[in-house]
């Protein structure tokens, strides 16, 4: 049996989660669900681990982006409205040990901001501004 190379990218939102099976740079599957309301901590981790369940065999790893403070892989909410009771949840723990992959958690405008500079906009720049727009 073959070790899995696909990696997969959760995008958890205040309005909506999303999964993609990342192979060599592309998207092979995807999924999305709406983020269940209220969006504590559990019920956002569980729904995030139905999610992700079906195209964690084929991965290798999960990179998670989340909306919040994230420090060490802990999710400290700056919209309480809207994650409540997100203080201090050790996200990356969490999902890492519910899907049995290594795990990396990520600030969601810091990811996408790395994402344009590693491979979009950004690529090949010293330097450049990200701008985030969302629906928060």
């Amino acid at each position: 049996m073959s070790t899995p190379t696909s990696l997969l990218a959760l995008d958890i939102g205040g309005t909506s989660m999303r999964v993609a099976l990342m192979q060599a740079g592309q998207i092979t599957r995807r999924a999305e669900v709406r983020t269940p309301k209220p969006s504590t901590p559990d019920a956002v981790i569980a729904a995030a681990l139905v999610l992700a369940a079906p195209l964690a065999p084929q991965a290798a790893a999960i990179g998670v982006a989340c909306a919040g403070a994230v420090a060490a892989g802990r999710v400290t909410a700056t919209a309480v409205h809207t994650f409540p009771g997100w203080t201090d949840v050790p996200l990356e723990q969490q999902l890492g040990a519910g899907l049995g992959l290594p795990c990396a958690a990520l600030n969601d405008a810091r990811a996408a901001a790395w994402g344009e500079f590693v491979a979009g906009a950004g690529r090949g720049t010293g330097e450049f501004m990200f701008i985030t727009v969302s629906t928060g």
